[in-house]
């Protein structure tokens, strides 16, 4: 494992499969990918190259596919001074042997994301840091954009992380140097109802 990253980590509801994402570090050029982990055999059994792009997060729907947001595009960019303009940002679709089953265009700098069975399957999507401070909902399969919450911030460097409850409600929390707000909503609420305290916390949420 000393060549590999990893970074997301999801488990099926069954508790037989993990899907994660790994960066792997001992060939040129480097790169991620998506792999399916069978917990009773402890061996991988499927894989998928992300190529150049470089994926943030992952989110299982009740369906089974696999979620996945495309934080980059492209490895170059991440250093790039023009990388304020992210073409082709998305959220990647997968069937649970990790085969691609569609897309759909985001924001820019898409990170963390959450999807809830409630209302036929709704997705909530984060952006990094460098990206516009809000949190967007979608329908599952189609990526239909349902709302738009913009995160008014007490400060400049600001992390929103999210998850699903077992209710069908989504949970976020914002944090910034000074401050954390956390909140309890659902894809379809006007409005996103906000608890402030001062602070300074690493950004966590549960399900």
């Amino acid at each position: 494992m000393n060549s590999l990253q990893i970074g997301s980590i999801v488990v099926t509801p069954d508790d037989t499969l993990l899907y994660g994402i790994i960066y792997m570090t001992n060939v040129s050029p480097k790169r991620y990918e998506l792999v399916r982990f069978d917990i009773a055999q402890h061996k991988l059994t499927a894989t998928y190259d992300f190529g150049a792009q470089v994926p943030g997060s992952l989110a299982i729907a009740p369906d089974g596919t696999i979620y996945t947001s495309i934080l980059y595009a492209n490895q170059g960019s991440k250093s790039s001074t023009q990388s304020q303009n992210q073409p082709e940002t998305q959220v990647e679709m997968f069937t649970p042997d990790l085969m691609p089953s569609g897309h759909f265009d985001v924001g820019q700098y898409p990170l963390f994301l959450a999807i809830s069975p409630a209302n036929n399957g709704t997705i909530a999507l984060t952006y990094a840091p460098q990206g516009p401070h809000r949190i967007d909902t979608f329908q599952v399969k189609t990526g239909a954009s349902i709302k738009q919450y913009m995160i008014s911030t007490r400060s400049g460097n600001t992390a929103i992380s999210i998850s699903t409850l077992t209710n069908g409600h989504f949970a976020a929390i914002v944090t910034s140097p000074t401050s954390l707000s956390i909140s309890d909503f659902t894809a379809t609420n006007s409005a996103i109802q906000w608890h402030n305290y001062n602070g300074n916390a690493v950004g966590a949420v549960a399900g």
